[in-house]
């Protein structure tokens, strides 16, 4: 059985499970975070990886940057890079990409930034991978640091599940504030795993960015 087959099964044998879990949840912020949670660590990844992006703010004012469309189009040309990266041994119309989790979120002082979960591809060493991810990021935004890169614009470390819960804190936690993804977004666009999303989660008013 080939690797999607065999989370899709995972899938179906966990879906009943979660439903009975749901029906004993009132809270509906508290709904969404299982049924997030839930449908992540049954999908068959090993989500290890975590990670976390900012932007510079002379590369906001620059661009008019400072909606959460505007920074899921910097991440989607970032993911493209580094895909080709990572897997440039690979011919195109073979080439995988590299499994990930991506939430936007808005905080005061900081504006919008990303947090995102990943599987460490196999044929890289963590050292390998933190460093791709790394430079990717520091050419994409670095001309914007006055020659330095500025180490508090991204950050990799191994984590364990909870940083998943706090990821998407803010897509979840503010409900009656947060309908129109005011404050956190569950990127669709830039997260790319290789199963489906819980149908449960996505009639919720939190879409992803289109």
């Amino acid at each position: 059985m080939d690797l999607t087959r065999t989370r899709e099964k995972l899938l179906t044998e966990n879906d009943w499970q979660l439903r009975w879990k749901l029906t004993t949840i009132k809270s509906l912020k508290t709904r969404q975070k299982v049924a997030w949670d839930n449908w992540l660590y049954t999908t068959g990844y090993d989500w290890r990886v975590a990670c976390c992006w900012h932007v510079p703010q002379s590369m906001r004012n620059e661009q008019s940057g400072h909606s959460k469309e505007w920074l899921a189009r910097q991440l989607s040309a970032y993911f493209n890079t580094l895909d080709k990266r990572i897997y440039q041994k690979i011919p195109v119309s073979k080439r995988p990409r590299l499994p990930r989790f991506i939430v936007l979120e808005r905080s005061a002082g900081v504006g919008w930034h990303a947090h995102g979960l990943m599987e460490n591809p196999p044929h890289l060493s963590r050292h390998e991978l933190t460093a791709l991810l790394a430079d990717t990021w520091e050419n994409r935004v670095g001309r914007y640091c006055d020659g330095i890169f500025d180490q508090h614009l991204f950050w990799c470390e191994e984590r364990d599940r909870e940083y998943a819960k706090y990821s998407i804190k803010s897509a979840i936690e503010l409900e009656g504030y947060n309908v129109d993804g005011v404050n956190g977004y569950i990127d669709l666009r830039n997260t790319y795993v290789a199963a489906r999303v819980p149908q449960q989660v996505m009639t919720t008013p939190l879409a992803a960015v289109a």
